[in-house]
């Protein structure tokens, strides 16, 4: 009796932790970067991506048409400055400022 409750114990253990990594594997949060666009002007790109996606963003943006805050229409990015979670502040003083005028 007590080897099945240790089996069911430690059955339902070893199944909760596994849940609990791919939950937070799989759990998705808003982002913003510091974009410069194909012919001048800069601004902010929201996204929301999976948490592991956050570091290579940057890289995966360039070249890439996105739609502004300010535009209908997708524009091209030229250059990616910086990309931090929504609630975190930049760390370049030109992405904070671009930050502060940014209408949410």
């Amino acid at each position: 009796m007590k080897k099945l409750i240790l089996f069911v114990f430690f059955t339902t253990a070893s199944f909760f932790c596994e849940a609990e990594q791919i939950n937070k594997k799989s759990q998705k949060v808003d982002a913003k970067c510091h974009v410069e666009l194909y012919g001048g002007g800069e601004t902010l790109y929201f996204r929301t991506i999976k948490r592991e996606k956050l570091k290579s963003l940057a890289k995966k943006m360039v070249n890439r048409s996105v739609l502004t805050p300010m535009s209908s229409t997708k524009r091209k990015v030229y250059k990616v400055h910086e990309c931090v979670l929504l609630q975190d502040t930049f760390k370049a003083s030109r992405s904070k400022e671009v930050d502060a005028r940014t209408a949410r």
